[in-house]
């Protein structure tokens, strides 16, 4: 099993790496922290830990005419997105994009440090929830509508609140932050355009600059 593996990274990881990765330049990092969130100070750790070592396979920094002949092209932007933003109500997209800009700290320093240009933000490619208000202890709260993944019916969702800042996020623990999960649109030929959430920043942040 360990010669497989070790042939396994030789002739389809590394293989994938040279074919592909040795011609971006310009690189969208998904990071589900909704999803680590759930999971508690250990998924949240075992996520930061992830991010830097898939940083590590790129290559960051500026392209200079000779740079892709002495060292392989560079990757010069980078955008980090919060996935799920669907899953919140719009009050929390900000606070997203601040909990995974401290939590991307390190890894972001790594690649600006190398000349790359980093940004974050959340995002949805696909939005499956509307924006609702419902009445709790008689006051007003933004929540979420849509068709839940166990259900057939459209529901209004107040999901948690995300925690303040990065150390209360480490300090969740399982059961403590729960969001729900909810299906995709069932007709998109009846919508247009298809909805998103920042998609539209996000190809502007990545690819607006080759287009001035």
């Amino acid at each position: 099993m360990a010669k497989r593996f070790e042939d396994y990274k030789h002739l389809i990881v590394w293989r994938f790496f040279k074919e592909h990765f040795s011609r971006i330049d310009r690189q969208l990092v998904l990071v589900d922290l909704l999803d680590a969130a759930e999971g508690g100070s250990v998924a949240i750790n075992e996520l930061q830990e992830g991010i830097v070592s898939v940083l590590k396979a790129f290559n960051p920094g500026q392209n200079q005419w000779l740079s892709p002949l002495l060292h392989g092209k560079r990757v010069e932007r980078i955008l980090f997105a919060a996935t799920k933003a669907d899953h919140l109500p719009t009050s929390q997209h900000d606070e997203l994009s601040r909990l995974l800009t401290s939590l991307l700290k390190q890894a972001q320093s790594r690649a600006a440090f190398a000349g790359a240009t980093t940004s974050v933000m959340a995002l949805a490619g696909l939005r499956a929830t509307t924006l609702a208000t419902a009445t709790i202890d008689g006051k007003p709260v933004a929540c979420v509508s849509g068709v839940p993944v166990d259900s057939d019916r459209i529901e209004a969702v107040y999901p948690s609140q995300l925690p303040r800042d990065l150390v209360d996020l480490r300090n969740l623990a399982p059961g403590d932050f729960e969001i729900l999960a909810f299906k995709p649109p069932t007709s998109l030929e009846e919508i247009r355009p298809i909805p998103h959430i920042n998609l539209d920043r996000a190809l502007n942040e990545l690819l607006g600059d080759l287009l001035q």
